[in-house]
């Protein structure tokens, strides 16, 4: 019954994870300075690429990388 609840729930995530979800305050403004002096960042998220990807390309985030909790060999809080 897990996997089948798992894939249920995370199927519901996936429609309704753009309601909410926003950057902490202020970070649009670091992200800018950053990118402004010339330095090149990304995301590191325990949420799977499904999701981070297009969160992050929807959010306009402009990171050059997105690194999802299932496209390493070990999950967090590995480091």
């Amino acid at each position: 019954d897990y996997d089948e609840l798992k894939r249920e729930f995370l199927d519901r995530y996936e429609t309704l994870m753009y309601d909410s979800t926003q950057p902490f305050e202020g970070i649009r403004a670091v992200l800018h300075r950053l990118t402004d002096a010339g330095l090149s960042w990304g995301v590191v998220t325990n949420k799977a690429e499904r999701f981070a990807l297009p969160l992050v390309r929807a959010l306009r985030l402009g990171a050059e990388v997105v690194v999802g909790g299932d496209t390493t060999g070990h999950t967090k809080p590995h480091p």
